[in-house]
C-alpha cells in the first residue's frame, strides 16, 4: 500500500507541475530598421505590416527609424536609441528596410517574415511566461507584471521595456520624409531602463518569478499622441541576443488629476533668419489638452517681441494628451536683432484653467539675416552620384536667381523611387570640384536651396563630398556633406537667407543693347580711381568671359563683349569697381 500511495502522490505532484508552470508560446519578435525617406521602405512596409496585422497574438514588432537615407523627425526624437540599437546592438543592419526576428538572426528583408515563420515559432514553447500592463497617471507611464520561468534557462538574460507609438501620422511630424509614407507604425520611443535594461538573475529554475514594476516620465519624450502609446516587453539573452518571450501592453487607460487644463508647446514654421525691416510670421504651435474632460475650445493669444497681443479662438475636439497643430493667422512686426514668438493659451471649454503653468510657451530666437555680403560662392565637391545634385538661390519674390546641377531633379522630384534621374546637359560630373560664384547687388533676402534625388545627401564617395556656401571673404555660412549621415538634404530647404545691404551706385554702368544679337556693350562712369574688372557668367555660373581692367582713374569707359560664340539665354554681366560690384542681366538671342 505504502508503494502504491508513493505512486499515487508523485502522479498527482506531476500534474500539479504542470497546472502552475504550463509553458506559453514563444512571441515572434519582429525588429525593422526603417526610414521615411527609403523609397524601398515605402514599398516593403505594407506587406511586412499586413502580415503583422493579421497576427495580433503570435508576433510584436517594433520600428526603429534609423539615420539613412534622407531626412526622418522620427529618427531626430531619440537618436541615441536608435543608434545604439541599430548601429551597436545589432551591427549586421547596415541598410533599410531590414529586420532581424528574435534577435538571433542577421539582418533579413521583410520578406523573410513569412506565415510559416510566424507559426514555427509560436509553435515553440517558451522558457517564460510574462504578463504585462501599463497606464498612464498625470503624464506618468506605470509598467507592471510578472515574469516566471517555465523552464530552467541561463545566460546572460535582460528585461527590456520598450516604449513604442502605434501609429504616427506623417502630418504631425515636425518635417516631412520624401518616400510618400503617411502614416508609421510601432515607432521606438524609449528604452524605459535605458539601453541595457534590467538585469536579470544569470540562472533561472522553474517557478522562479520577477515582479516588473517600473515608472517613465513621458513628458521627458516627444509623444505624438498619448492615446497611441505601448509597452513592449522582451527577455533577451544578451549572450546571443536570443529573444525568449515577449509581451505587449496596448490601448492604456490614461487619467489626469484636473478636469480643464490646456496647454501650448512647440512653436514651429518660423525661418532660420527674418530679413530686416517689416517682416509677416506664419505661426505653428501644438496645442494639447491635459485634463481630463474633452478640450473643445481655448482662447489663443499670441505676439512676436512682446509687441501687441493678437487673438485667435480655437474651437475642436481632443481627448486627453491629444495634441494639434494650429495655424495662426499671419502676423506682421518690425524685425529686430533676435525675434522671439509668444503663445498663451486660455478659457480652456470656458473654464478658468487648473493649471497655468503650461499655459504659455515662446520660439527660440530667430534672428536678422546676414547683412553686408555682394558674394555668394557655392562650392560642391560631388559624390558619386553628381546626376541626383541641384541647388538653386532665390530672391525675396522667390524668383530663381541662379542654379546649378541637374534641373531634372529640381525641388520636387525627391525621394521618386526611380532610378537614375533623367539625364541633363547641365548636370554635374562624379567626384568633381565646382565653384560658383554668384554676385549680388541688390537689396533683397536670398535662400540658398539644394536637393538630392534620392535623399541622401552628398555623401557617397571615394573622397570626402561636400557642399559650402562661403561668403566674399570666404567666411562659410552653410555647409553639409563630408561622408556623414547625419548631413541630410530634403525635397526643400533654405539653408542659408542673406540679406543684401544695398550698394549705392554713385558709379553709373549701363550693358547695351538688351537683348543682344552678338556683342554688347558696357558703358560705366567712374567717380573715382577703381580698381575694375568684367565678368559674365552662364546660368549655372561657368565663366564665360572675364577680363581684369587694372587700375582706373575717374572717368568714362567703353568696353565690348563677343557673344557671338555663345549659346542663347540670359547671362549675368559683374562689373567689380573695387569693393563695389554692379550686376546686370543680358539676354542673348541670335
Amino acid at each position: 500500500m505504502k508503494k502504491i500511495t508513493t505512486q499515487i502522490f508523485t502522479l498527482f505532484f506531476s500534474l500539479l507541475t504542470v497546472v502552475c508552470f504550463g509553458q506559453s508560446p514563444r512571441m515572434t519578435m519582429v525588429e525593422e530598421a526603417t526610414q521615411a525617406s527609403c523609397g524601398p521602405c515605402a514599398s516593403a512596409n505594407p506587406a511586412l505590416q499586413a502580415m503583422l496585422n493579421a497576427n495580433p497574438d503570435k508576433a510584436i514588432f517594433i520600428a526603429y527609424q534609423v539615420w539613412w537615407p534622407g531626412d526622418d523627425a522620427m529618427y531626430e526624437d531619440n537618436t541615441a536609441g536608435v543608434d545604439w540599437r541599430i548601429g551597436d546592438y545589432y551591427p549586421s543592419i547596415g541598410g533599410a528596410p531590414n529586420i532581424v526576428v528574435q534577435g538571433n538572426s542577421s539582418a533579413q528583408s521583410t520578406t523573410y517574415l513569412t506565415q510559416a515563420l510566424i507559426d514555427d515559432t509560436y509553435a515553440e514553447m517558451s522558457e517564460f511566461d510574462m504578463n504585462l500592463n501599463a497606464e498612464i497617471v498625470d503624464g506618468l507611464l506605470l509598467i507592471t507584471g510578472d515574469i516566471t520561468a517555465t523552464a530552467e534557462v541561463t545566460g546572460d538574460l535582460r528585461l527590456r521595456l520598450v516604449i513604442t507609438e502605434h501609429t504616427i501620422n506623417g502630418e504631425d511630424l515636425a518635417f516631412q520624409g520624401t518616400n510618400g509614407e503617411t502614416e508609421f507604425h510601432h515607432v521606438f520611443k524609449e528604452f524605459v531602463n535605458g539601453t541595457t535594461g534590467i538585469t536579470l538573475e544569470p540562472t533561472w529554475a522553474v517557478g522562479d518569478t520577477y515582479t516588473i514594476d517600473e515608472s517613465f516620465d513621458l513628458g521627458t519624450l516627444n509623444v505624438y499622441n498619448y492615446t497611441e502609446i505601448e509597452v513592449v516587453g522582451m527577455i533577451q539573452n544578451d549572450d546571443n541576443k536570443f529573444v525568449h518571450q515577449a509581451a505587449k501592453a496596448e490601448d492604456l487607460a490614461i487619467s489626469v488629476n484636473l478636469t480643464n487644463n490646456a496647454a501650448v508647446n512647440s512653436i514651429e514654421g518660423l525661418p532660420s533668419t527674418f530679413c530686416t525691416g517689416e517682416q509677416n510670421a506664419n505661426v505653428e504651435f501644438s496645442l494639447q489638452n491635459s485634463g481630463n474632460d474633452e478640450l473643445t475650445s481655448a482662447t489663443i493669444n499670441y505676439n512676436i517681441n512682446g509687441g501687441a497681443d493678437q487673438t485667435y479662438d480655437w474651437t475642436g475636439s481632443l481627448t486627453t494628451y491629444e495634441k494639434e497643430t494650429i495655424t495662426l493667422p499671419t502676423i506682421a512686426f518690425e524685425a529686430q536683432a533676435e525675434n522671439i514668438v509668444n503663445v498663451t493659451v486660455s478659457n480652456p471649454n470656458g473654464m478658468m484653467d487648473e493649471n497655468e503653468a503650461d499655459n504659455t510657451t515662446e520660439s527660440i530666437a530667430v534672428p536678422l539675416a546676414l547683412t553686408g555680403i555682394d558674394i555668394i560662392t557655392v562650392e560642391i565637391l560631388t559624390d558619386n552620384y553628381a546626376d541626383e545634385t541641384y541647388w538653386e538661390i532665390r530672391d525675396g519674390n522667390e524668383e530663381v536667381v541662379i542654379w546649378g546641377g541637374n534641373p531634372n531633379v529640381g525641388t520636387e522630384n525627391i525621394g521618386l523611387g526611380v532610378f537614375p534621374p533623367p539625364a541633363d546637359p547641365a548636370m554635374y560630373e562624379n567626384a568633381t570640384l565646382y565653384s560658383i560664384e554668384v554676385p549680388i547687388a541688390a537689396a533683397d533676402c536670398y535662400t540658398f536651396h539644394i536637393t538630392d534625388y534620392y535623399g541622401d545627401g552628398i555623401s557617397l564617395s571615394t573622397e570626402p563630398a561636400y557642399w559650402k556656401v562661403l561668403d566674399q571673404n570666404g567666411v562659410e555660412l552653410a555647409a553639409g556633406g563630408n561622408e556623414s549621415w547625419s548631413e541630410i538634404l530634403s525635397n526643400y530647404i533654405g539653408d542659408v537667407t542673406v540679406n543684401i545691404e544695398e550698394v549705392l551706385e554713385v558709379n553709373s554702368v549701363q550693358v547695351f543693347p538688351n537683348p543682344v544679337q552678338s556683342k554688347a556693350a558696357i558703358n560705366f562712369d567712374l567717380v573715382a580711381n577703381a580698381n575694375a574688372s568684367i565678368r559674365m557668367t552662364n546660368t549655372i555660373g561657368q565663366d564665360v568671359y572675364v577680363k581684369e581692367l587694372g587700375n582706373l582713374s575717374a572717368g568714362s569707359y567703353n568696353e565690348s563683349i563677343d557673344m557671338t560664340h555663345l549659346s542663347n539665354g540670359f547671362y549675368l554681366v559683374q562689373i567689380r569697381l573695387n569693393n563695389e560690384v554692379i550686376t546686370k542681366k543680358i539676354t542673348l538671342s541670335k
